[in-house]
């Protein structure tokens, strides 16, 4: 399916709605989206706890540790569809944000497409120095806000920070929309999200997750290893893998395969919608 060719007719399609990653914005869905060619009105963009302006870290921890944000997040997502089911788009952490609301929520969704998603916040490592660090009591809080202003005080930092999560030469760079966006969040908002990811494991429930789930796999993903992302198969009932030459920005460094699986995915369930109508 040529993915220029995809424009599915509003109204049949389902809605679609983009969870991004850790210390990312829903901005950094805008090209896929465009590309896509997706109705405006039935594509929906959420963002992580702690990663919008006026989010405090002690809100953001609170949300986290008592579970309430999902239960908003789910809410928010039935007033946006009407009670519709959407399907799920989650990237990284946004993956296993997708996976645990389709566990609890799933009649509010349709399908998961899993992009380079986690399902443990230590990614299976048994040493991690990223969670290491960013679990010091002492010196996590000071070295998290000193590397997050560094990599955010340039358009030239903000995208070689990028490229370390990737393996490939990326075809388009992330929009400095997206580092505009995170510097106007409270440092400590975003490390208590980011504590959080280290601390969650959804692996228990993948086995109850009736949903159909789609991983997108980058071969060569360096930040959370394929392996990793395989589990989710072995597990979930309902789940399939599709591996993609790149790494853990496919939207960035493999964007036409990208796309052309997310096509395919969202005019599978168009199909399905036309043919219940």
């Amino acid at each position: 399916m040529d993915v220029h060719d995809a424009t599915l007719r509003e109204g049949t399609q389902p809605f679609v709605a983009f969870i991004p990653g850790l210390l990312e914005t829903a901005d950094i869905w805008q090209g896929t989206v465009r590309r896509l060619n997706l109705p405006t009105r039935r594509t929906l963009f959420f963002d992580l706890p702690g990663h919008t302006p006026g989010s405090t870290a002690l809100c953001t921890r609170h949300a986290l540790e008592t579970g309430q944000w999902l239960t908003t997040m789910a809410d928010d997502l039935r007033n946006r569809t009407g009670g519709e089911k959407a399907i799920l788009v989650g990237h990284s952490t946004g993956g296993m944000v997708a996976l645990a609301l389709a566990h609890r929520y799933p009649d509010l969704v349709h399908s998961v497409v899993a992009v380079g998603a986690l399902t443990c916040g230590r990614r299976g490592r048994v040493i991690d120095p990223l969670a290491k660090l960013l679990s010091a009591k002492v010196l996590g809080p000071t070295a998290f806000r000193t590397a997050l202003r560094f990599w955010l005080s340039t358009a030239t930092r903000f995208q070689m920070g990028f490229r370390w999560a990737s393996s490939i030469a990326p075809k388009v760079g992330v929009s400095n929309r997206v580092r505009k966006q995170l510097q106007a969040c409270d440092p400590m908002a975003l490390r208590a999200c980011a504590e959080w990811v280290i601390r969650t494991d959804i692996g228990p429930v993948l086995p109850e997750i009736e949903t159909p789930v789609l991983a997108l796999i980058g071969t060569e993903d360096p930040v959370i290893p394929p392996r990793h992302q395989l589990a989710l198969i072995k597990t979930a009932p309902n789940a399939h893998a599709q591996l993609l030459r790149g790494g853990h920005l496919l939207f960035n460094e493999a964007p036409e395969r990208l796309e052309v699986a997310l096509s395919s995915w969202l005019g599978l369930a168009t199909t399905e919608l036309e043919r219940q109508n």
